[in-house]
């Protein structure tokens, strides 16, 4: 677990985020103390988005309400970082637990990605975040 107390103000900003994502926050309000305004979202191709996508935060915003329709809950864990001038680099473990049936997928079955973000601050905030997304087969 790491500790609020002994972090970088970015570090601490990025914990706040996923600590909004993981409860499913699809409030703006919410995220304005640690999103910047011209924040970019880009999350390379993987299995559940085979193209990839660039997001702002409203778009961003859209997919967590969509994902407050078919997940339980979700959770992420760091698993590394290095920390460097005004950027963060993140390996960590999403896990999502399904909520209703969709396709192949079941309510109550866990979905599991390793995920590698790489994240820019500006002006104390999350300005560029890319995600390499990579999920268990489902």
């Amino acid at each position: 677990m790491i500790d609020l107390d002994k972090v970088s103000a970015n570090l601490r900003v990025y914990l706040c985020f996923l600590k909004l994502l993981e409860s499913l926050s699809d409030n703006a309000e919410d995220y304005k103390e640690f999103i910047h305004p011209e924040v970019e979202f880009l999350e390379l191709p993987n299995l559940l988005n085979k193209t990839g996508q660039i997001r702002n935060l409203a778009a961003c915003l859209e997919g967590v309400k969509k994902a407050k329709t078919i997940l339980a809950e979700q959770q992420y864990k760091i698993v590394n970082y290095i920390e460097g001038e005004g950027k963060l680099v993140f390996e960590k473990i999403w896990t999502g637990r399904m909520s209703i049936d969709i396709r192949n997928l079941k309510a109550g079955q866990e979905l599991k990605a390793y995920i590698c973000a790489v994240v820019e601050f500006r002006d104390g905030k999350i300005f560029r975040h890319r995600t390499y997304d990579c999920y268990e087969p489902f």
